[in-house]
């Protein structure tokens, strides 16, 4: 299946980067949402990212004097974001991402969590930044600058040995979940308006990715959709109970 890349990027207010372009408990929910030493987490040091003088100097003078950027990131999306074992600390490598930028800028990153659709509306009010897997698409580029910095797929995954036989050149008609906001959630909702218009797919959207793992996992869903580094991490995590 011929798939568009989707382009994860940072989202950030036009007058701090001018230059921007863009559930059940159950333990593979838990591991998906906060991580684990199953996990084989390694982390970068962002303590070693200096500050350039010639970019700092170009923070706004409100950030610059609370030292902070306040960044907003849906930390449930592992291994981009989610949150460590203490469930709270938010970890992965767009949180490493946005420690590095704000050291660049001379400051430190604040990173909170938030649900990823709201993420975008509340740039220049509640947050600085937004780092969050985005998607670069033109409505949301009429809303924020994005600065791309990596290319990914999309994927599905199902359960172990596809019980329910999906396609996925043609999941018309299977109950795939999605996160809520997401450029996954928007293909499907194509696709439904194209492809599969005779025979929808039951779409079942998700606040939070790990409660579509844990719905794929219980066989709620035959699959879902998302970030093919997302789909990956989990089938990890749920020691190949999903494909």
């Amino acid at each position: 299946m011929n798939r568009k890349f989707a382009l994860p990027a940072v989202a950030a207010a036009v007058a701090l980067l001018a230059a921007g372009c863009a559930q059940s408990e159950s333990p593979a929910a838990d591991s998906a949402q906060t991580g684990t030493s199953a996990t084989g987490d390694v982390r970068f040091d962002v303590s070693t990212v200096k500050e350039v003088p010639e970019l700092s100097a170009l923070v706004p003078a409100a950030v610059k004097e609370s030292g902070v950027l306040r960044v907003g990131a849906s930390t449930d999306y592992a291994p981009a974001e989610f949150r460590a074992e203490d469930g709270q600390t938010p970890v992965g490598y767009d949180v490493e991402l946005a420690g590095a930028l704000a050291a660049v800028l001379g400051l430190k990153a604040e990173v909170t969590h938030a649900q990823f659709d709201s993420i975008i509306p509340a740039i220049g009010t509640k947050f600085d930044a937004g780092i969050s897997s985005f998607t670069i698409t033109d409505e949301r580029i009429e809303a924020a600058n994005m600065i791309a910095y990596i290319n990914v797929g999309s994927s599905y995954a199902v359960q172990a040995g596809n019980p329910k036989g999906i396609d996925p050149n043609n999941v018309c008609g299977a109950r795939v979940g999605v996160q809520t906001g997401t450029y996954q959630q928007e293909y499907l909702v194509d696709l439904n308006e194209d492809e599969c218009k005779a025979n929808p797919v039951d779409i079942a959207a998700f606040d939070l990715q790990s409660e579509a793992t844990t719905n794929l996992a219980s066989g709620l869903i035959d699959a879902f959709l998302a970030d093919s580094t997302v789909t990956g991490y989990a089938v990890t995590l749920t020691d190949g109970a999903l494909e």
